[in-house]
């Protein structure tokens, strides 16, 4: 009974009394997950509180490479994917529920999918050029430290979890850098907050664009966020015209892949790491005016397929 009166307090809320409560969800998942991780390690690392206070306030990235992992894992859970499943169920009505939407894409779609991405790489290392060099005004020059030593770190916590990778830590890191926050960012960011942004402003395209900015936002990577917004805005409308959340966490689960096989590959010497991680080598407008004709292309014909669908429903 309590449970069903929470459903239909919050189901029937505004848009922004969802968006508030999603912050709140959001805020105590994490914190309590991460004092259950805390208690894990303790007696799993052999770490005294104080020495688990010094280690996240000073340095992480001197942890040990397997408790490093179960942080992250942690930090996907109970941020992203047990805030977005209570969400779901809280939030809207049964006839709203995207989880329980469609089965899982086709075949088809799944190929379409993986080709706009391919096809797109020339745009976001263009993107990823062009997002690196732009500046900040003079006058809030401290927020561009800031942000550059935000993104030095989180490239250094990549490089730490991609350090010497071998077979098993591919299929590891796949594990914890592309299925699982494919799967709970997909269910928070669309399933959740492009949702809730519909509802507000009616307006499925601002909706999309609005969960996209934050989507980039969240990952504290100025010099990424360009084309981060470009792939969440590309995953809102796999989200919007498929109305099955599996297409958009297929999609961002095949991008995340992507840069972790590409390092994977550069360990083993078939390409310089330093160039995949700075996005590969300068692209030729050549390559990007051809890149962003067959992209369009891919994503008008996805677009199209669904709109023909659902004249056949």
């Amino acid at each position: 009974m309590k449970n069903n009166f929470l459903k239909e307090l919050f189901a029937n809320a505004t848009p922004l009394t969802k968006l508030v409560f999603t912050l709140f969800v959001m805020f105590t998942s994490y914190l309590l997950v991460t004092f259950i991780t805390i208690l894990i390690i303790i007696p799993v690392y052999s770490f005294s509180i104080e020495e688990i206070n010094i280690l996240l306030k000073e340095d992480l990235l001197e942890a040990d490479i397997s408790m490093l992992r179960f942080f992250q894992i942690s930090q996907s859970f109970g941020l992203f994917l047990i805030p977005a499943i209570l969400l779901n169920y809280i939030l809207f009505h049964a006839g709203e529920d995207y989880m329980s939407t469609g089965n899982f894409p086709s075949l088809l779609l799944m190929l379409m999918v993986l080709l706009t991405l391919i096809f797109s790489v020339p745009i976001i290392n263009f993107l990823i050029d062009w997002n690196s060099s732009l500046k900040l005004p003079e006058w809030i020059n401290f927020l561009e430290d800031k942000l550059q030593q935000m993104e030095i770190e989180r490239n250094q916590l990549t490089e730490r979890m991609t350090d010497n990778m071998q077979t098993s830590d591919y299929f590891f890191n796949l594990l914890i850098i592309a299925i699982i926050p494919a799967i709970g960012e997909e269910f928070l960011f669309r399933g959740i907050l492009q949702r809730i942004f519909s509802q507000w402003i009616k307006n499925i395209h601002i909706a999309i664009g609005l969960a996209a900015i934050i989507f980039s936002a969240f990952h504290l990577q100025f010099y990424g966020f360009l084309p981060r917004l470009v792939l969440g805005v590309y995953f809102g409308y796999l989200f919007y015209w498929s109305k099955n959340i599996w297409l958009a966490v297929w999609a961002h689960f095949l991008n995340n892949a992507f840069a972790i096989s590409l390092i994977y590959i550069a360990a083993n010497g078939w390409f310089s790491e330093s160039d995949i991680l700075k996005g590969g080598t300068i692209t030729s407008l050549l390559q990007v005016l051809l890149s962003i004709f067959i992209t369009s292309l891919l994503v008008i014909l996805t677009s199209k397929y669904f709109r023909n669908t659902n004249k056949g429903n």
